[in-house]
């Protein structure tokens, strides 16, 4: 097997196990537990974190190896890595300035959950107020109020981000913060109905 076959074989057996993911979530209702993955893996997209939630379900905080080694941290022996896809940019160095010589391929690559780890303890970083867009906002929005039996809606609010109210089951998020915020609000506040 050749280095692109096999490469290809990976990304193959990575596309099906985020549509079987897919499949799962929503025809057993876990999209709560999909939801609280979107709020702890916000960075990654939306088909990693379908990954990381089949193939580890409990994990909160994941890296790669050589991450984990940075935070004076040791991915334990015999713990079976994580795959997600990557990209790779490549541009051809013949000619460098020329846009169109730019491709995008992808690859797997292995991360591990915190606790397939041991070493130094982490500080918990500071919280701040995510200020991205995110890709396909407004369809992934769409779908949280058509399977959620709760009311999901806006309003205005001074102490808080949002809040889950369980006897009149309502979600309701605070105006005007950027779409990356509202989807972890959306998914902290969900993950509590």
């Amino acid at each position: 097997m050749t280095k692109y076959t096999e490469k290809r074989e990976n990304i193959n057996k990575a596309i099906e196990a985020i549509e079987e993911g897919v499949k799962a979530l929503f025809e057993d209702n876990k999209y709560k537990r999909y939801l609280k993955n979107m709020a702890m893996f916000h960075e990654y997209s939306y088909g990693n974190v379908v990954l990381i939630a089949y193939q580890c379900p409990s994990a909160t905080r994941v890296a790669g190896y050589n991450t984990w080694q940075a935070l004076n941290r040791h991915v334990k022996k015999g713990e079976k890595a994580i795959r997600i896809i990557a990209p790779v940019i490549y541009k051809k160095k013949e000619e460098e300035d020329d846009e169109n010589n730019t491709m995008v391929y992808y690859k797997t690559v292995s991360v591990f959950d915190i606790s397939q780890t041991e070493g130094a303890e982490l500080k918990n970083p500071c919280m701040r107020e995510l200020v991205d867009s995110c890709k396909d906002f407004k369809s992934l929005f769409e779908i949280l109020k058509g399977i959620t039996p709760c009311s999901v809606g806006f309003e205005e609010m001074a102490n808080a981000n949002g809040y889950f109210n369980s006897r009149e089951k309502v979600i309701r998020i605070k105006e005007g913060m950027s779409e990356s915020q509202t989807r972890i609000v959306i998914a902290s506040t969900a993950k509590e109905g």
